[in-house]
């Protein structure tokens, strides 16, 4: 369980990351 939620945090971490490096682009 716990690998699962570490993934899944690392990917909305990263996604929010992209995110902001596309807004910031914008």
């Amino acid at each position: 369980m716990r690998d699962g939620l570490d993934t899944y945090r690392e990917q909305v971490e990263r996604a929010a990351e992209l995110d902001e490096q596309i807004e910031r682009t914008d």
